[in-house]
């Protein structure tokens, strides 16, 4: 695995990735929706992975478009350093790759447009698609 960490602007929320490939072979993605582009947003999972996320307060926790999916952003900065969804015993994300230091050498960033699919097709992409999660808030 390679780990690849970053955190918040304030530091009060670290994160961690665990990726199967190296950080160089992933495109992370560029949603199109005005929440993410105003934030200049880019996600990076693996379903392969591990992330972590560890707060020393309670996250911020904001929803938009089918509110299906909940961004997790620190509570003093307010930067969003995921993109979470959770359903039952099922809990996956996507870090916010900008964030991540040093910034790797990705692939180009792809972009993509979620607020096209449907409410279910979303959440059995997210499935697929983002990373197992654990989030520890203090």
């Amino acid at each position: 695995m390679h780990a690849v960490t970053g955190t918040c602007r304030c530091g009060a929320v670290s994160c961690n990735i665990q990726l199967p490939q190296p950080p160089g072979s992933y495109a992370p993605r560029r949603c199109d929706c005005d929440f993410c582009t105003a934030r200049d947003l880019l996600y990076l999972s693996d379903p392969n992975g591990q992330l972590h996320i560890s707060a020393n307060s309670a996250l911020t926790r904001l929803k938009q478009g089918s509110e299906q999916a909940e961004f997790l952003a620190c509570s003093q900065c307010q930067t969003v350093v995921a993109v979470c969804y959770r359903e039952a015993d099922i809990s996956v994300g996507a870090i916010n790759a900008s964030l991540l230091q040093p910034q790797p050498p990705f692939v180009a960033a792809m972009t993509v447009q979620p607020r096209l699919l449907a409410a279910d097709s979303k959440t059995e992409r997210w499935k697929q698609l983002w990373t197992p999660l654990v989030v520890e808030e203090g």
